[in-house]
């Protein structure tokens, strides 16, 4: 009796059918009949013979993105009330609200449980420019910086502000929310004498974006998003209904609208009421970020991560992260390739969509 191995190196994408090896017998066994076949035995016990070639068509090279809920890296742990983030080529930057607040470093690849202390400060936002790191301390009244990579003791840019809520950066000024006012300075040599202030007409809110030669700021109580020049003694102009969350992504603001449910857009260069258009409905959309093609948001009452392209989706957008990912999620930001969002105690990644 003649006996023989036909050893399966084929990986099948399809009803978690696995390969295994499968002896070849004049006993009536599974057989292969020729040299173009393989014996696939499935989770039941049952076999089936498969064509090489159909069997190869079927296997998928390692997704780079997913379309639903997709599996995710945490690339920090251990936090209390983990807030902010954002990120540039090599760092993911984030902070903590526990005690007197805490500004943290860690490579995108992760940093084993271990980042690097920047500074202190209760941070709503946080900006790297110039090999810097810059938030705003909201209790102390400051912008701090702090070299990447860490230093001795971070240095109060600016001191003496009230309640310090949000900061942005233009490409040359700090702009930057405190008090009923809207501030800037020129990064470089930013302090107290080179502040400016450009308004403080309906100025309220808890974040800014800066783009072209605009800022722009949603006020909460008044339920608006108003731009202004980014420029001393400026008007505000209102845009359009807002509530919170305003970001850019360059060449469009986004930002929502609690009332109505929405996240909003309309383009920096002409950004007024006629241009302004929906990109979803949501009952509870927070944190909007952009990079030109895709929106990504947080629905706190569904507690997951949405994603919708630039262009608006209906009826729905589409979900890539659960509550068991997001937990909830409680900044937002992206590169070319993930989108990084802080839960209460972590950071985590995910490849976008």
């Amino acid at each position: 009796m003649k006996r023989g191995l036909v050893v399966v190196a084929i990986a099948l994408v399809a009803a978690c059918a696995e390969l295994r090896v499968a002896e070849v017998n004049d006993a009536g066994a599974p057989t292969t009949p020729d040299a173009d076949t393989v014996v696939v035995t499935l989770p039941d016990g049952g076999t089936v013979v498969v064509p090489i070639d159909a069997a190869a068509a079927d296997v998928d090279a390692p997704p780079t993105s997913c379309d639903g809920p997709c599996t995710f890296e945490t690339l920090a742990t251990g936090l209390v009330q983990a807030t902010t983030i954002t990120v540039d080529d090599a760092n993911v930057y984030f902070a903590v609200e526990s005690g007197a607040g805490t500004i943290y470093q860690c490579p995108k690849t992760g940093c084993s449980g271990a980042p690097l202390v920047l500074g202190t400060g209760n941070a709503s936002s946080i900006v790297v420019a110039g090999g810097i790191v810059y938030w705003p301390d909201y209790f102390n009244g400051a912008i701090h910086g702090c070299n990447v990579g860490g230093c001795e003791q971070p240095k109060s840019i600016v001191s003496n502000e009230s309640f310090l809520r949000a900061l942005g950066y233009d490409g040359t000024h700090l702009v930057w929310i405190g008090g009923s006012a809207l501030r800037r300075c020129p990064r470089t040599a930013c302090n107290t004498l080179t502040t400016q202030t450009l308004t403080t007409t309906n100025v309220d809110g808890t974040s800014i974006a800066v783009g072209g030669t605009f800022a722009f700021w949603a006020a909460p109580f008044i339920q608006k998003l108003y731009r202004c020049a980014n420029l001393e003694g400026c008007t505000p102009q209102e845009v359009g209904p807002g509530s919170h969350d305003v970001s850019t992504d360059g060449k469009d603001v986004f930002w929502v609208d609690g009332v109505g449910k929405a996240v909003l857009t309309c383009p920096i260069a002409n950004c007024s009421a006629p241009n302004v258009r929906k990109i979803g409905s949501s009952s509870a959309a927070l944190r909007p970020v952009s990079d030109g093609t895709h929106v990504y948001w947080y629905e706190s009452t569904r507690t997951r991560l949405v994603r919708c392209p630039v262009t608006g989706c209906a009826p729905e957008p589409v979900v890539i992260a659960d509550d068991q990912r997001t937990q909830p999620a409680m900044g937002i930001a992206l590169d070319a390739e993930y989108i990084y969002w802080t839960t209460t105690s972590a950071v985590r990644r995910m490849r976008k969509q």
